[in-house]
């Protein structure tokens, strides 16, 4: 949805965007976990029905998995698809696969359908990943996001100065892109 959100205010603000991997929850085992035995269940609802919300003022489709993945294997895989020229095409599918097909993108299968979707060589993309291409190209990415105070994803840095933290309404957006705009 994050992108979804920077997408919708292009034509409105010059936005000039750079997306980097950051893992929330590196504890999360590589088959995912369940949500439910992780978060309380009105947590889980409450959360749950403002992502369906922001989706739906997005106009995008909402339909996730119940399981929190790790991430580990897409972040490296969007590295890839950087070093590939296919960065917003791959990140495009991931958040596809994420949210409107419920899919658990710690999955090799799932890595290697949608680097396809996304016009790359999936085999080749896990086989990079499989020889450590990018850990520390993630590594620094961690760090970045340690030092400028993120705790959420999506997280977005703006003009290095203004924080939002996750997908809030449309009208925050908007006021903080102003703030900055008229800043700077």
């Amino acid at each position: 949805m994050g992108k979804g959100l920077v997408d919708s205010f292009r034509d409105e603000f010059d936005i000039d965007d750079t997306w980097l991997g950051f893992e929330i929850h590196p504890e999360t085992p590589p088959e995912g976990a369940d949500v439910r035995n992780r978060y309380n269940p009105e947590d889980i609802a409450q959360l749950s029905e403002m992502l369906r919300r922001r989706a739906e003022e997005l106009g995008l489709p909402y339909d996730p998995a119940p399981i929190l993945a790790n991430s580990a294997l897409a972040l490296a895989a969007a590295e890839f698809a950087r070093d590939n020229g296919r960065f917003r095409e791959f990140h495009h599918e991931m958040l596809s696969a994420v949210f409107a097909r419920g899919q658990n993108i710690g999955s090799r299968d799932v890595i290697r359908e949608t680097a396809s979707r996304a016009g790359l060589d999936g085999a080749a993309m896990l086989k990079a990943i499989d020889q450590g291409a990018y850990v520390e190209r993630l590594r620094e990415s961690q760090a970045q996001g340690h030092e400028l105070g993120v705790t959420g994803v999506p997280t977005f840095i703006i003009n290095d100065r203004y924080a939002i933290v996750g997908a809030q309404p449309i009208e925050t957006f908007r006021r903080v892109l102003r703030q900055a705009q008229a800043a700077s």
